[in-house]
């Protein structure tokens, strides 16, 4: 399975819109290393790196970024789904 479809697959099964939900950025880049490397060939991701993960949720979630004092920077309005 390649990466793009591994990529697929997590947003199918862990990201939601949430009008009331934000998510930490690196919560969602750290979930999806998981994910990849569990799923895919136990190696750290060669296509979806961090500044296309980026990239691809915002493509598909359009969310807004808000930086929060403790947390650092949130997507806001989508959640993650274990």
């Amino acid at each position: 399975m390649d990466e793009h479809s591994l990529f697929e697959e997590f947003i199918a099964r862990h990201v939601r819109h949430d009008t009331v939900c934000d998510v930490q950025c690196m919560l969602l880049w750290t979930e999806w290393l998981r994910f990849s490397m569990k799923k895919g060939k136990r190696a750290f991701p060669e296509v979806i790196r961090q500044k296309e993960f980026n990239e691809k949720i915002h493509e598909r979630f359009g969310p807004d970024l808000a930086w929060h004092d403790y947390l650092g920077p949130l997507y806001v309005g989508i959640k993650f789904v274990k």
